[in-house]
């Protein structure tokens, strides 16, 4: 179970490896780096399913975000993958032997980001060249004029996150915890 929750997550991440080029249209998104002030106050409950070349994966995860912290753990079948600490200047992390080393905590923080953190605040963190719209729909992210990713809410609050350059599909549904 471990080596196959290795395996989708290698999958999903491996195309995060290359630097955007003025000329060439990437998955590799800018570091964000918001602060966790910056986000909503939320501790969340989640589900994540992956989806990728026609294979499918499911993952769990506990989400808290309050004005000093973000805490993230995921994990699958009572095992722990990773843990994330964030508190806006320096990310803690303890990773599973089998968590493949292209699973950073980074890439896993910008996901975050870009579907919690306020539309105007992750935009204004965008290197030149990346924009971030949000309409009803959503949010799009491109870089140049090219579309990178897309982020939809759905009405039951679960979160579609679509990277169109990888065919990557990561379905949310999220449930807040109780206080």
């Amino acid at each position: 179970m471990l080596r196959l929750i290795a395996a989708l997550l290698l999958l999903t991440l491996a195309a995060c490896a290359a630097r955007p080029r003025a000329d060439t249209v990437t998955e590799e998104l800018p570091w964000l780096a918001l602060t966790p002030e910056a986000a909503p106050l939320m501790a969340l409950e989640q589900r994540l399913h992956f989806e990728r070349a026609g294979e499918k994966h499911t993952l769990d995860a506990l989400l808290e975000v309050d004005a000093t912290e973000m805490r993230l753990l995921l994990h699958a079948g009572g095992q722990p993958l990773l843990r994330i600490r964030w508190d806006g200047a320096r990310i803690e992390q303890q990773r599973s032997e089998h968590l493949p080393p292209q699973v950073t905590a980074e890439r896993v923080l910008n996901d975050l980001q870009l579907a919690h953190w306020p539309a105007e605040v992750v935009a204004a963190a965008l290197p030149e060249g990346w924009t971030l719209d949000e309409s009803d729909a959503g949010r799009v992210l491109r870089y140049r004029s090219h579309v990178v990713q897309r982020i939809r809410r759905e009405d039951n609050g679960t979160i579609l996150i679509e990277h169109l350059i990888t065919g990557f599909r990561l379905r949310i549904e999220s449930v807040a915890l109780q206080p």
